[in-house]
């Protein structure tokens, strides 16, 4: 089966989650530079989110290249990865409420963890229906090993959060941000 329906089903829907966290973001009942810089670390947030559907649409689309057919299994992981990701408007509007919270931080953090591994999961998936594909095995373990530093740089600042800062946990959901970009920079993937 071909890919493009499904990868223009994830472009939509990445639009609407991406569409809906903007929509979410509090306006102040007087607009000063200071009212606006008062919501500092809720428009923090917001980059943070914008920046993980970014990074979900770039990782598929840069990966989707390399593939020449999809079976059903991926169309539900996919489908998997999408419910999650739709999870991310809603977390962002929680976290924003207290930022010195864990549970909801924690919950934020946990949503990246799970959508890597569900690509991670996909990835592997791709690699057997296209056994033939010498490139994208090769792309398959690149993968797996930048998503294990993402998982490993979430889980200390979950730690971090739990034990001193729980803010910590959306500050190293940004950490992988910066991670993933420098691994594709220095040609890591």
């Amino acid at each position: 089966m071909k890919s493009e329906r499904f990868e223009a089903l994830i472009d939509a829907i990445i639009a609407i989650i991406i569409t809906i966290i903007v929509l979410d973001l509090p306006v102040p009942s007087v607009v000063t530079w200071d009212s606006i810089f008062a919501l500092k670390m809720n428009f923090f947030a917001y980059f943070v989110s914008f920046l993980l559907c970014y990074n979900f649409w770039n990782n598929h689309q840069k990966f989707f290249g390399y593939i020449k057919t999809i079976d059903h299994r991926v169309m539900w992981l996919g489908a998997g990865s999408m419910f999650v990701l739709s999870f991310i408007p809603y977390l962002t509007s929680l976290i924003t409420t207290d930022f010195n919270a864990f549970f909801p931080l924690f919950l934020y953090g946990l949503i990246f963890i799970v959508i890597d591994i569900l690509f991670l999961m996909s990835c592997y998936i791709l690699k057997n229906v296209d056994s033939d594909n010498l490139e994208l095995e090769k792309r398959v373990g690149i993968i797996t090993k930048k998503i294990i530093v993402i998982i490993l740089i979430i889980v200390i600042g979950i730690i971090i959060g739990y034990l001193a800062y729980p803010s910590a946990i959306l500050f190293s959901c940004f950490g992988c941000m910066i991670a993933s970009w420098l691994m594709s920079y220095l040609g890591i993937y």
